[in-house]
């Protein structure tokens, strides 16, 4: 058996992520890197919230100066980070030019590598929240979810490959390797609901809400990239890749 993750290395995932989607998007100016921002940082808020809601026996100074410096600034950087984003359109016609179809399949390739990239985040996070259920975690579990996050990884880099060098068969790959975490997701919902007298017994059901609020947008999230990753594929083989370099 393994210890649970504390609290602060839970967190530091998801904070790593919302801070590149800041760089990165503002860097490159990318408007869907700054509305993954924007919902990273309400995972974030969310993880906050939740933790502090249900470790009643562990909260300290710390954890209540995190609480409060996150319901002040958490909904300024949305606020903000949807004001700046909006603003950002220069970049699309310096890569792609004037031709509206050109920009429309851009902005369709820029979604696409936004929404991989949060998806990412959120395999993560349910990763975490998984391992944090009860005092000690399972040695086989960890195993298999460690397995199953560089699956992720691995996944992650496919579907950016795949775009980018435009391969039929990549995305096709790309699209059923999709399936396998809606799979896991399911079947850990089921687990949990087959298993919940633990986490009365543990007092860690609102950790189990958090976790079916985490997998419900982590599966809504893997829908529409599926969705978006067929609209890429198919502008496959017009002009696209030939700006993008």
């Amino acid at each position: 058996f393994l210890t649970r993750p504390s609290a602060s290395q839970s967190l530091l995932p998801s904070t790593v992520f919302v801070l590149f989607y800041n760089v990165h998007g503002v860097l490159f100016e990318s408007f869907e890197e700054m509305l993954a921002f924007v919902a990273g940082t309400g995972i974030v808020m969310l993880y906050v919230i939740a933790d502090y809601s249900i470790n009643s026996k562990h909260r300290n100074t710390l954890k209540l100066v995190r609480l409060i410096l996150v319901a002040v600034f958490g909904p300024i950087l949305i606020a903000m980070g949807v004001y700046v984003g909006k603003n950002f359109r220069w970049l699309e016609f310096r890569v792609v030019g004037a031709a509206e179809n050109m920009q429309s399949m851009y902005k369709m390739y820029a979604r696409f590598c936004a929404l991989l990239k949060f998806d990412l985040q959120l395999a993560v996070s349910l990763v975490i929240l998984v391992l944090r259920k009860g005092s000690t975690v399972n040695a086989l579990e960890i195993s298999i979810l460690s397995i199953g996050l560089l699956f992720c990884f691995f996944w992650a880099m496919l579907g950016f490959y795949a775009v980018r060098k435009e391969s039929n068969n990549l995305m096709y790959l790309f699209n059923v390797l999709s399936l396998l975490e809606i799979v896991y997701i399911i079947f850990k919902c089921v687990n949990i609901v087959e298993h919940w007298s633990e986490y009365k017994t543990d007092h860690v059901e609102k950790l189990a809400y958090t976790l079916y609020c985490v997998a419900a947008l982590a599966i809504v999230v893997r829908g529409i990239l599926l969705y978006v990753a067929e609209t890429v594929r198919r502008d496959f083989g017009h002009g696209l890749q030939e700006h993008l370099g």
